[in-house]
């Protein structure tokens, strides 16, 4: 008897010692995995959390690359007024979730196959690039300058100048996984303000009703005079060198096919295929391909030009005047080089 009550009291110290372990166990990983995360990335999480903004999942495994979803749900948790706009896509219905349009019209997705795709640092700048409010104009380096593609050098330009994507110990380091805690750090840096990245909101009002597809803007307004007024206001300095008559008019703005008047919208922009970037300067419109001097862009130079009747309007991104030029001339050296 006495041997099986020591038996007993030998299995629940035992138990017992295993529970302290196991706890002692759990605190120490927990307290390993907040030690890994940086004070500042602990206390803007610690604020989310409080704010009730961060779903549960989120609050977890900080160090694991983001999603696309999670991404647009930090960036437009709190996005409002859409009530205007128009999603016309696959997939899109009443039921989406605001965030997930919102992320579509300033064009940081492209479609709701993207949402539960991982990305790395430079693939997360591209999409947070397009959606960004354009930013560059400061000299940004990085001691792993090498290792960014040229292709990226717009994107990775603008996250690290509104810092958006903080560099690591002076690195980019491009080809690393975008992490939750990467995203909870630079989140307050960005804001958005262009349709699909490219057509500014400046200039409406909020009263007039916009219809956005993956390569097209339309705008509806209220009043006549709302669309003078914007037309005013936005569209006349992409259309510089030709003259508005406020009839039914098609521009070739060299990004986009422009149409005035139209019967259905007031204005409709086409976006050209392959456009990605666009940058407003003064009373100029540069896009396309951007050459690069210590992070300072200059693409093609839009050319306006209105298209006539019956004519076939081009939907491919073509070089400006002096571009055309230029390349007319490189082309017969390249081909002797190759």
């Amino acid at each position: 008897m006495r041997k099986s009550i020591s038996a007993i009291l030998v299995f629940v110290i035992a138990i017992q010692m295993f529970t302290i372990a196991y706890s002692t166990g759990v605190e120490r990983s927990s307290a390993a995995a907040a030690e890994a995360l940086s004070e500042e990335a602990r206390e803007r999480l610690e604020e989310l959390v409080a704010q009730n903004i961060l779903p549960d999942s989120f609050q977890r495994n900080l160090r694991q690359a983001i999603t696309v979803d999670e991404l647009a749900r930090l960036y437009y948790r709190e996005e409002r007024g859409l009530d205007r706009i128009q999603i016309d896509h696959p997939g899109f219905d009443e039921n989406t979730p605001d965030y997930i349009k919102a992320a579509f019209l300033y064009g940081m997705i492209d479609d709701l196959n993207d949402l539960k795709l991982t990305m790395t640092r430079a693939e997360a700048a591209k999409r947070i690039s397009k959606s960004l409010t354009y930013t560059v104009g400061t000299d940004v380096f990085t001691r792993d300058f090498a290792s960014v593609k040229p292709s990226d050098f717009h994107a990775v330009g603008n996250v690290l100048s509104a810092s958006v994507i903080p560099a690591i110990q002076g690195n980019f380091q491009p080809n690393k996984p975008f992490t939750r805690e990467q995203a909870v750090i630079g989140m307050d840096a960005h804001s958005s303000g262009n349709i699909r990245g490219i057509l500014p909101f400046s200039g409406l009002n909020g009263q007039e009703s916009i219809t956005v597809g993956s390569n097209y803007a339309y705008v509806s307004f209220e009043s006549a005079k709302d669309a003078k007024e914007y037309i005013g206001y936005q569209v006349k300095n992409m259309t510089k060198g030709v003259k508005l008559t406020g009839k039914q008019q098609r521009i070739d703005v060299g990004f986009a096919i422009l149409e005035l008047w139209t019967p259905t919208h007031e204005v409709k922009f086409t976006f050209k295929n392959g456009l990605e970037r666009l940058r407003f300067r003064g009373d100029s419109v540069l896009y396309g391909t951007f050459v690069y001097t210590n992070w300072h862009g200059e693409g093609y130079l839009a050319e306006p030009r209105e298209l006539k009747a019956g004519e076939k309007a081009n939907l491919e991104l073509q070089p400006d005047s002096v571009h055309r030029k230029l390349y007319d001339r490189m082309d017969p050296i390249l081909k002797k080089n190759s």
